[in-house]
């Protein structure tokens, strides 16, 4: 990197770096080796850094005062908003009939390890199970901008079984309006039509959030 590039991507001065990039100083070793390292790799690093994110409950936390306001649908409606909780229970209640939205919300909450070795433990139906470490896992690729490649069945089932990541798949390689414009000509129209266009609205919030993925095979 040059010494421009190092001041404007980590927000060193220019006169601090000089400062240290004189021999005798206890951070020259640091900026010699900045220098050395190429721009593309840094911006690969920070990148990386911007998409780790520590879950809003630790590892130790059991117990949680339910905010309805967190998930997309109310799988709780009888219990009382505000109450407290088992972390447990509540991952245990959504991914049994996850939607990729919730499973999101959940990740970022709890943590992929968590969310996952919670749904391996306690869901017990065999779809429902695959369903919900398909989308903890689509959750993770995200986070390390791979890309889901959908089944062949997958993408011809996308008007009947519409699935957030064959959908996000859609949008990016086909077009978001064919989609919509195939999803309004189902009779009935609703309520996949509307589902469809959910999905729609969260890839372009998630997905166009960032367009440098890799490919996952």
């Amino acid at each position: 990197m040059t010494i421009k590039e190092i001041t404007q991507y980590l927000n060193i001065p220019t006169s601090t770096f000089h400062e240290w990039n004189k021999e005798g100083h206890k951070k020259y070793e640091l900026t010699v080796l900045l220098l050395a390292l190429p721009l593309s790799q840094v911006k690969s690093i920070l990148e990386k850094m911007k998409k780790e994110e520590t879950p809003k409950y630790s590892k130790n936390t059991r117990y949680i005062t339910l905010d309805k306001k967190e998930f997309d649908n109310d799988l709780l409606w009888t219990t009382e908003n505000k109450k407290k909780m088992k972390i447990s229970t509540l991952i245990s209640i959504y991914m049994n009939r996850a939607s990729q939205k919730d499973s999101d919300r959940l990740c970022k909450l709890f943590g992929y390890e968590r969310v996952k070795e919670t749904v391996l433990k306690n869901i017990n139906d065999e779809l429902n199970l695959q369903e919900a470490v398909n989308q903890v896992d689509y959750y993770k690729m995200k986070k390390v901008d791979k890309r889901y490649i959908p089944s062949r069945d997958e993408l011809e089932n996308i008007l009947k079984k519409p699935k957030q990541r064959v959908v996000d798949y859609y949008c990016e390689n086909y077009s978001k309006e064919k989609l919509l414009e195939r999803a309004s000509k189902l009779k009935p129209r609703f309520p996949i039509y509307l589902q469809i266009k959910e999905m729609v609205s969260y890839y372009e919030q998630e997905y166009l959030s960032d367009r440098s993925f890799k490919i996952c095979s």
